[in-house]
């Protein structure tokens, strides 16, 4: 859409709904909700099922919620720069990735402390490994990123603003700096990096659980597209197109490699749904070989 400037009549330029590159996002977006829908039901349905105990489900379903608000923030990214669109652009892609990798972080850590259970003997159990304390500790991570987005919110109101990149060019933009950018991002990277030490700390997992796998692939693949978006999107005038598709690139990797082996055992290999196949076994893969547990030792990852 095109508007005529009162004053100089020079046309305000911004993103419109029918324009090809906010199509294929808005579609993106659509798709993945429907998809994220999807599994929400498949988790539900089968929410006492062993492939859903073992994966930490209240965690995934915080995973599952980041996701969805991940999606829907495209939305609000493409949609024409106003007082509310602009306050949305700021709260929702951060937001939603403290849920993703917040959850995430919390996940890999309980995971590596699993792991480092089978090498030393140990008289008690771990502390905060219960449902509950795993929620309270992701809760507490997603608060900080939501005191974050608040002081640059205080500190910098969102809203919408007229930009001039050439003389006679006038684009209509919210006034989102790069700090207002930085900022609450930059500890969405922390976490993003923390999980990625996890995977590549867990990634000696009893052989018969292979979720650390597919976290670990999750990560480098995410760390690739914030690497590749933060190159984009500082030197380019495509910053919105190229926020919008990173954020979706980035849950539906997510997606993908969290959720679809899960799905496609409750699907599609129901006899790989049962306990004993979540009870590790002695023998811990590695990169060379395998090392060994203490006789007898196992592993049991259903709460």
């Amino acid at each position: 859409m095109i508007l005529l400037s009162e004053c100089t009549m020079i046309p305000i330029e911004h993103i419109n709904w029918w324009d090809t590159e906010a199509m294929v996002a808005l579609v993106m977006a659509c798709f993945g909700i429907f998809f994220t829908l999807w599994i929400g039901v498949v988790f539900l349905r089968h929410n006492n099922t062993p492939v859903v105990k073992a994966s930490t489900r209240e965690l995934m379903y915080i995973i599952l919620i980041g996701v969805t608000m991940a999606f829907c923030s495209n939305f609000a990214l493409v949609a024409r720069p106003s007082l509310v669109t602009c306050y949305f652009t700021r709260i929702l892609p951060g937001m939603s990735f403290s849920l993703i990798y917040g959850a995430l972080v919390t996940k890999t850590n309980r995971i590596a402390r699993i792991l480092e259970g089978t090498k030393k003997i140990i008289t008690k159990k771990p502390r905060f490994m219960s449902a509950s304390a795993q929620v309270i500790i992701t809760c507490i991570i997603i608060g900080v990123e939501c005191a974050i987005i608040t002081i640059m919110l205080v500190m910098e109101p969102a809203d919408s603003k007229l930009d001039y990149p050439e003389p006679r060019r006038v684009k209509l933009i919210c006034n989102t700096t790069t700090m207002g950018i930085i900022v609450p991002l930059g500890f969405d990277l922390v976490l993003i990096a923390m999980c990625t030490l996890y995977a590549i700390k867990t990634r000696n997992l009893p052989e018969n659980f292979n979720e650390a796998k597919f976290i670990g692939f999750s990560m480098y693949t995410t760390c690739v597209i914030w690497l590749g978006f933060m190159a984009i999107y500082f030197g380019s005038e495509r910053k919105v197109i190229t926020m919008s598709v990173s954020v979706s690139l980035s849950a539906y990797v997510a997606l993908l490699l969290l959720f679809f082996p899960k799905v496609y055992i409750i699907i599609w290999a129901p006899e790989k749904n049962t306990r004993s196949a979540f009870t590790t076994s002695k023998d811990v893969r590695c990169h060379i070989g395998s090392i060994s547990c203490a006789s007898g030792e196992s592993i049991d990852l259903i709460r």
